[in-house]
């Protein structure tokens, strides 16, 4: 429960964000509230298999179709190459110091080691060399919130048993923790931070619950199949969740999801 009471604490000081949503096909920008801003279909003459935006809603970074480039990109201008090496890229996230963390395997795509499949690193969006931060064993699966030099991320055994993870990047070298029990069922949360989870049943259905300090508040179903499930909570309490077709958003427990967005 300290590590809840932490963890709610900490998201209550986090300024407002852009997201995106979305296939290759069509990328849809919103606020925290999931009203739409902007759409692409590219970025820079370049489709994206995964986009990150900064708070400000003015940078992007860009993993490639293939998953084996970063790139960079603002409206108006030229996709920049930030890591290309042979190394598989997942899960870009822009942090307010500039920086975009990402996940890559060092070794050949070929060559899996179900043991350290994937670390995160950090490169500037600005360009220069890339530094790996994460070390221990395991799939290191997505940064995804921030926090005064502090990075949460969901953190993979590669067994299919997942927590969340912490990297303090103000410390040299990083220093990483974990700061929940692995966890066979969890499987996404809306900020790392906040701790909160999506609970996959099947592989087509995402069963969304709150953790509380009475337990577990089971707020609905998702029911349309998705690849990497985003979920993100809004500054009023409700929360954002992509669906195949869309971004709906559940209003409160046991409230059917409405679809706020369509990626059609």
């Amino acid at each position: 429960m300290v590590a809840e009471a932490l963890l709610t604490a900490i998201v209550s000081a986090v300024p407002a964000h852009h997201y995106a949503w979305g296939t290759p096909e069509l990328w849809v920008v919103t606020n925290d509230f999931g009203k739409e801003v902007s759409r692409h279909t590219d970025f820079g003459g370049h489709r994206a298999h995964e986009v990150a935006v900064s708070d400000d809603g003015k940078k992007f970074a860009l993993i490639s179709e293939d998953r084996l480039h970063l790139l960079a990109w603002s409206p108006g201008g030229e996709a920049r190459e930030l890591v290309s090496d042979g190394g598989l890229i997942r899960h870009p996230f822009i942090a307010p110091d500039g920086s975009v963390y990402f996940n890559h395997q060092e070794r050949p795509v070929e060559v899996k080691h179900v043991m350290d499949w994937s670390q995160v690193w950090r490169v500037s969006w600005n360009g220069g060399p890339a530094t790996r931060l994460s070390g221990t064993p395991g799939c290191h699966l997505g940064p995804y919130s921030w926090q005064g030099e502090h990075l949460y991320f969901l953190h993979a055994d590669c067994r299919g048993h997942f927590r969340v993870g912490k990297l303090d990047v103000g410390s040299s070298p990083a220093v990483e923790s974990d700061l929940t029990a692995p966890d066979a069922a969890l499987d996404s949360f809306t900020e790392a931070s906040a701790g909160r989870a999506v609970v996959r049943r099947d592989y087509a259905k995402l069963k969304i619950v709150v953790p509380t300090k009475r337990g577990d508040v089971e707020w609905g179903e998702v029911t349309e199949p998705v690849g990497d499930s985003h979920i993100r909570r809004t500054p009023s309490g409700e929360i954002l969740v992509q669906g195949k077709t869309g971004l709906f958003v559940i209003t409160a427990p046991g409230k059917a999801p409405k679809k706020l967005v369509s990626f059609q």
